[in-house]
């Protein structure tokens, strides 16, 4: 059975970025986007051998995994600690 994944966050970078600059791009997005992912920090960019020696076009997709993800903080929901529903 294939995990399905969430959908992801788009992070702009400038051309031909260092793995660090991008592993430090990934990191900021995510902790100031999510309240879970504040102490967030990247480990591995998976498959990364395969983006070093080509091109990477605009809208390139990868995946990342890291430690410090807060999954005991209360505000891990959308609707934070309350149960909201929104009907558009």
């Amino acid at each position: 059975m294939e995990m399905v994944l969430p959908v992801g966050q788009i992070i702009v970078v400038p051309m031909h970025p260092t793995v660090g600059e991008l592993k430090q791009a990934v990191e900021n997005v995510l902790q100031d986007t999510y309240c879970i992912t504040d102490e967030f920090v990247l480990m591995e960019i998976v498959e990364l051998e395969e983006w070093l020696f080509r091109a990477v076009e605009s809208g390139a997709e990868l995946c990342v995994r890291g430690t410090g993800i807060g999954l005991e903080n209360r505000m891990r929901y959308e609707g934070g600690a309350n149960n909201w529903v929104v009907k558009c």
